[in-house]
């Protein structure tokens, strides 16, 4: 028997069985269709079935088949497992993929782009640095037609490595490509700087004009609508957009080896919590608010009163963190309609096949007048049994707030510190760790704990983080008084616009008089004030201290430049109807 055509087909499965074109710079494996088959080889490692399960989102089957031939250093297999590893959302396996692109990238040059994505998300300045130069070089001696919507993400992540300012000129550029990547590329970017010049109009015309290829848009519209008070508009939208939604997520590009649609289950997930959200953090919705601890002030202000002498000579602090007057539009579309179109959304999803119902009870948690009658919590629970991240995040939401289950930190505590090994997850773990440690939610306060889980949170880009860390260092048990290093924190935290407030409690030699505006009693001879912590810093240093403090200030801006700012509702609200 002549056994030289099995061993020749072999090895043509054990190589993928494919050829490689290129689409764009970046490999794509293409089964030929002469190739020969065996039976029962299914088993057998195969670049092109472990990119169709990468594809397909089975990322354990995909590294199974890739790995292996990776390891014997094929290089289309390298180029795979890498994406697959940066699909896995681990912070682990980020650096993996990087591993794996520069094993390819000798004989892949066209994945230069793909490896440069994998180095922003390190955050790492000095990986970022090396990113840039690979963006540059794909652009400028390869016109990659991607390069530069790779650039704009590079400076949305590292806006201090835009230094000629290109940003804005080179989104509306590709606000105008023919080429969806690009100008989904813009709309992000025009999501990200919002609040900035004209951008909020220019991502409402972009959203309408592009909602067939970047269903994120549904999620801006509805904010448009609701905070314009539009009803019509946006009952149409979400009709719309559940039609759209039960079609299902559309596939992925093969050729882009970095992004992925987001799932329509999650999509579908956030266009409910756009019905009753304040709009804050898109990666976080914040629900601490909902059950303020006892160490809160009426107004939501972190600090106890701190009590003083005699008053300094202080500017009364204007701003307020107070939410908006009921006679904003976010308070005319907080309507009991409106929650219940919430509501309506998230049932349709407990009604369809996937993951939509896991995903009505991850957007369910933080708001408890939405599915009060549904068990979310085995829903939760079901889905951390999957490996969701998603899922794993809001189960620790759900035990903390003890709104829907009895209240145990013990279990918030471990579901977080499981997901800090998750891209997506890790930022909003780090700033609920913090804040559990320091208010005391497992006992007595753990303020080194807190504050280490702060400053990672915050130098990610949580601006609540560095409001927590310039307190802590003002007044917090447990923590020495450091004002250099508050003034820092409490820059950074402006930056965020979100300026720390003080409540001082200022003891007077005659009883306060009529004639003190803005004061109120506090106990006999004392009045309580409210200042901005910066305001009272700036007047007590001397002028070497504040020097220092701008100092350390400035480098810590320069070391971390991304601070994520909220959006209020007049954002949305303030763009007119075409």
């Amino acid at each position: 028997m002549n056994r030289l055509p099995i061993a020749a087909a072999l090895l043509l499965v054990m190589s993928g069985c494919s050829s490689t074109t290129f689409n764009s710079g970046l490999p794509i494996l293409v089964k030929p269709q002469d190739a020969a088959i065996i039976g029962k080889a299914e088993g057998l490692p195969d670049i092109a079935r472990g990119n169709q399960a990468r594809l397909a989102g089975r990322l354990d089957d995909a590294e199974r088949n890739l790995k292996p031939l990776a390891e014997r250093g094929y290089p289309d297999a390298q180029v795979y497992l890498a994406a697959t590893y940066v699909q896995m959302d681990r912070i682990d396996k980020n650096r993996d993929a990087i591993l794996w692109y520069r094993a390819a990238l000798p004989s892949r040059p066209e994945i230069d782009l793909s490896l440069a994505r994998a180095l922003i998300n390190t955050g790492d300045r000095v990986a970022s640095v090396e990113a840039k130069s690979l963006i540059l070089r794909a652009r400028d001696r390869r016109d990659d037609p991607a390069a530069n919507s790779t650039l704009l993400f590079l400076y949305m992540t590292r806006p201090d490595f835009d230094v000629n300012k290109e940003a804005p000129a080179l989104a509306d550029k590709l606000s105008r490509s023919p080429l969806p990547a690009d100008r989904i590329a813009a709309i992000t970017w025009y999501r990200e700087y919002i609040a900035d010049n004209d951008h909020a109009a220019r991502l409402f015309e972009l959203c309408k004009a592009n909602l067939d290829i970047h269903l994120n848009c549904f999620i801006d519209l509805a904010h448009f609508y609701r905070y314009r008070n539009e009803r019509p508009e946006l009952d149409a939208l979400v009709d719309h957009s559940l039609k759209v939604f039960a079609k299902g997520t559309p596939p992925p590009d093969p050729a882009v080896l970095y992004a992925v649609p987001e799932p329509v289950e999650r999509l579908a997930g956030r266009l409910a919590a756009a019905m009753v959200e304040h709009v804050e953090l898109a990666d976080e919705v914040e629900f601490f608010e909902t059950f303020k601890s006892q160490s809160q002030n009426d107004d939501g202000v972190d600090n106890d009163d701190a009590g003083v002498d005699e008053s300094a000579d202080l500017p009364e602090a204007q701003i307020s963190p107070t939410p908006p007057p009921p006679d904003e539009p976010a308070a005319k579309a907080s309507s009991a309609a409106i929650i219940e179109k919430a509501d309506l959304i998230l049932r349709w999803m407990l009604k369809q096949p996937g993951d939509f119902p896991l995903n009505a009870a991850i957007f369910a948690v933080p708001y408890p007048f939405l599915l009060p009658d549904v068990d979310i919590g085995s829903l939760l629970k079901k889905g951390v049994v999957e490996g969701n991240h998603a899922a794993q995040f809001a189960l620790g939401d759900y035990y903390l707030a003890g709104q829907r289950t009895v209240l145990n930190p013990q279990e918030a505590e471990k579901n977080y510190l499981a997901c800090l090994q998750f891209g997506s997850t890790v930022l909003g773990a780090n700033y609920r760790l913090g804040r559990m440690y320091s208010r005391s939610e497992l006992g007595n306060p753990q303020p080194t704990k807190a504050m280490n889980y702060y400053l990672q949170a915050a130098r990610s880009g949580n601006g609540r983080a560095y409001y927590s860390l310039a307190y802590m260092f003002t007044a917090a048990y447990g923590i020495r008084v450091d004002r250099i290093n508050a003034y820092a924190f409490a820059r950074r935290s402006e930056d965020s616009g979100r300026p720390l407030i003080l409540r001082l409690r200022v003891v007077q030699r005659d009883p306060p008089t009529p004639s003190m505006e803005g004061a109120k009693e506090a106990t006999p001879g004392a009045v309580v004030k409210a200042y901005k912590l910066l305001d009272r810093l700036r007047a007590e240093f001397t002028p070497d201290e504040l020097a220092r403090a701008e100092a350390l200030y400035e480098a810590e801006r320069k070391a971390f430049p991304v601070v994520q700012r909220p959006v209020r509702p007049d954002v949305y609200a303030g763009v007119s109807k075409p």
